[in-house]
């Protein structure tokens, strides 16, 4: 038997009435399909069934006389939803006042801020793409730009490269905020950014690795990570600007593998 009444309503039920659990089972489950969502703005029922029945049976049933009287039997089930819904709203408070333990009382992000992304979802698909353990992987990746925020739904839509652009959105919780090195007092904590190198006269970023690889209107292109520049700099380049790379024949030894 769970101890946690406060976010389990059918087991506060139970735990209240030792006697008679069994019966107020299908009560609490009536209670909580009848209970209105905020979400949608209607009742599990009217979700389902297209309205909610009523408690109350549709008509009385003569019988032994030794069965409880209909007002009887109304009361019971009325008092034990009424227990239900007690129980329920106790639970509502209490998920709340945890889940506000953690946010914040107004807009944490604008748009154009620097956030780090959460990158345990993701880890599988890096660890595939990048031939990388997951576990060695970051906790946090980025910094990414935020280019639509709405703090009223905790939403925050994110500037993507690549495959990771088809789901740009995410929650809060998967975003921390990203803080620059302060230059002046830990210089030695900025990591140095490789500029271009002179290849045949023309500049040239260093190729670190290819991480992916798409069609785009008929054309092979690939995703390219750079030496020294975090992932959001990675950029999708076309296959011929990666001819006689060692990258290129990198990411095809491993893909023939």
């Amino acid at each position: 038997m769970t101890s946690h009444v406060g976010t389990n309503t059918q087991a506060a039920l139970v735990n209240k009435e030792q006697s008679n659990w069994a019966e107020c089972l299908a009560v609490c489950e009536y209670a909580i399909n009848s209970s209105l969502n905020v979400a949608t703005g209607k009742t599990p029922f009217e979700l389902v069934l297209g309205y909610t029945p009523s408690l109350a049976p549709l008509a009385r049933v003569d019988g032994d006389d030794d069965l409880p009287s209909v007002e009887e039997l109304l009361a019971l089930r009325f008092q034990a939803c009424e227990d239900a819904r007690d129980q329920l709203a106790i639970s509502k408070v209490r998920q709340a006042a945890q889940s506000n333990k953690k946010r914040q009382d107004k807009p944490f992000w604008a748009v154009g801020d620097l956030v780090l992304l959460d990158s345990s979802d993701r880890q599988k698909r890096l660890h595939t793409r990048k031939r990388r353990a997951a576990k060695l992987m970051d906790r946090f990746d980025g910094p990414y730009r935020i280019v639509k925020a709405q703090p009223e739904i905790s939403s925050y839509t994110l500037q993507l490269n690549g495959d990771d652009a088809a789901v740009p959105f995410f929650h809060m919780g998967k975003l921390k905020t990203y803080r620059k090195n302060d230059t002046a007092l830990f210089p030695n904590r900025e990591p140095a950014r490789l500029g271009p190198v002179d290849v045949g006269g023309e500049p040239e970023h260093i190729i670190e690795d290819i991480v992916d690889e798409r069609i785009r209107a008929g054309k092979q292109q690939y995703l390219v990570s750079w030496v020294s520049w975090p992932s959001d700099s990675d950029s999708w380049e076309p296959a011929e600007a990666l001819e006689d790379t060692e990258a290129l024949d990198r990411w095809k030894r491993r893909n023939e593998e």
